[in-house]
């Protein structure tokens, strides 16, 4: 595969990454674009999943920062042996 890069993009690349390390840079980059590709449309086939009147407890910042203290809470119960939240 070739792969033409731009005179002010290989400028950079020469100027920042020696010589020998430029196909290991080259593809690291690479990996990272698709790894962020492939999040980004992960994200967009599962927006609007959750309806806000289905989960009232995702409907502001506080009403989430209180679902996840909650569960927190239970998690230690169940972690120090007592089985369960109640």
């Amino acid at each position: 595969m070739l792969v033409r890069l731009p005179d002010d993009v290989r400028s950079d690349l020469e100027k920042t990454v020696p010589a020998r390390g430029w196909t290991a840079f080259i593809v690291e980059a690479v990996r990272e674009k698709l790894q962020r590709v492939r999040a980004q449309r992960a994200l967009e086939r599962v927006a609007g999943l959750l309806k806000p009147e289905d989960y009232p407890e995702f409907s502001s910042s506080e009403s989430t920062a209180a679902w996840v203290d909650r569960l927190r809470v239970a998690d230690t119960r169940w972690t120090e042996g007592r089985g369960d939240d109640r």
